[in-house]
């Protein structure tokens, strides 16, 4: 799973598909000038070297590199598509202008909170505060924690995820209820035999309303609200059966939120921390946004980016530098013939194509080959994600236009110049 971190067997992969890129690129690269060294020097001049046709291996290899640059580039796209996809996707909860600070052990928590509330009702810029036993998003502090507790409904085993909240959660998170109410400060009851459910454990539980019924638990809560569904963990999961609660000494408060206005987020924010300070002088000040929070889930596959985009230039240029001394070891062989065919007044537009349309029907074999390639990778890679992006067939069409433009730029640097040059320089000696 890349939200948690770059596996093994990932990194195997990666580093199993540079070795191979570097290697085929290399020979590639390497080819044409061990067959040009071993020509005597005299007959290059001349252009009267002759060999027989590099055949198989040669096409082998040039479109062995092109297929791996195909392959990449394609990947490339589709990784960058998801990581859009996944950082702006909608979580169901307002995560701007949100701060999560880490609690910590050096206070009591709910004594910090209640003081913590007290100190910044006095400034207007802090519109809500609010705190929980999970953070939502990874924070700076690096922890992220779910717990899921089992118990029988109506004689039948369910779980869900166990979220102990303090008041305001919903509203300082922006997470609407589709049915019932919030916790309230009126309700003392609500401390300890009321509990807010989401939409999916709802839908899981009854057909019917919820509100009202009691979770068959050993000490029975009641079903107050129901919230509508929010991400509370990574894109890689579905949004599971989750429950909220205010009390509970196994779940202690770990995350004070807080809800600034936008216009005064900065000096908020320095605002906050001598606060903290002042309260908790011993506690460290981890404070993170959650919109920061959520990119950091996804590290791994910004990561996994960078390398398939950094590979993809290494494998393009290598395959040019490939295909460059391959296009010359060919002019040499062809340099007779193309001077013959300047003296009968070929232009330089039929020479030029002369000596790509070989080169251009092994890349144009080359995509063939990586597309599906290319498919099949990046479907099992999306298969590990709850929400992931479709993959379109223009990702195939871009990637495949991309690499046979670069493959002719780089085949009319040296169609040109053999094109243009003297003829008289080719025949001179025959």
């Amino acid at each position: 799973s890349f939200n948690q971190s770059l596996s093994l067997e990932n990194t195997n992969l990666m580093l199993a598909l540079g070795i191979i890129l570097v290697f085929a690129s290399l020979i590639g690269g390497g080819y044409p000038g061990i067959v040009i060294s071993g020509f005597p020097a005299a007959e290059v001049l001349k252009g009267s070297t002759s060999i027989q046709k590099p055949g198989k291996l040669r096409n082998l290899l040039v479109v062995t590199q092109f297929a791996l640059s195909v392959l990449l580039i394609t990947c490339t796209i589709i990784v960058y598509q998801q990581i859009d996809y996944l950082r702006n996707k909608p979580l169901g909860f307002n995560e701007e202008e949100v701060i999560s600070i880490p609690i910590g052990n050096e206070m009591n928590p709910e004594q910090l909170l209640s003081r913590f509330r007290n100190e910044l009702a006095a400034y207007p810029s802090v519109k809500n505060i609010t705190a929980s036993y999970t953070n939502l998003g990874l924070g700076k502090d690096g922890s992220t924690t779910t717990s899921l507790i089992g118990f029988e409904q109506k004689g039948q085993p369910v779980k869900t995820h166990w979220n102990r909240v303090d008041y305001d959660y919903f509203e300082t998170l922006e997470i609407p209820l589709i049915e019932g109410r919030s916790f309230s400060r009126r309700h003392p009851s609500d401390s300890t035999s009321a509990a807010i459910i989401n939409e999916t454990f709802a839908r899981q539980l009854s057909d019917s309303s919820m509100v009202g019924q009691k979770l068959g638990l050993d000490h029975p809560l009641e079903v107050i609200g129901v919230a509508k569904d929010f991400h509370f963990r990574s894109l890689n999961s579905e949004i599971a059966p989750l429950t909220f609660v205010l009390g509970g000494s196994d779940f202690r408060l770990s995350y004070i939120f807080v809800r600034l206005e936008s216009a005064q987020v900065a000096q908020t924010m320095s605002q906050i921390e001598k606060v903290w300070k002042s309260i908790n002088p011993r506690a460290t000040f981890e404070a993170s946004f959650l919109n920061e929070n959520t990119d950091r889930l996804y590290r791994a596959e910004a990561m996994m980016g960078k390398l398939f985009i950094s590979a993809a230039v290494l494998a393009i240029i290598l395959s040019c530098m490939g295909l460059f001394g391959i296009a010359l070891l060919v002019i040499v062989q062809r340099t007779k013939e193309i001077g013959i065919r300047k003296v009968l007044g070929a232009s330089v537009t039929s020479i030029v194509q002369l000596i790509s349309v070989d080169f251009m029907k092994m890349v144009f074999v080359a995509i063939l080959i990586a597309s599906p390639l290319a498919w099949w990778a990046m479907s099992t890679w999306l298969g590990t994600y709850a929400y992931g992006v479709e993959i379109h067939w223009w990702v195939f069409i871009v990637s495949g236009l991309l690499a046979a433009l670069i493959a002719l730029l780089t085949l009319s640097l040296q169609s040109i110049r053999a094109a243009t040059s003297s003829p008289v320089n080719a025949l001179r000696n025959e």
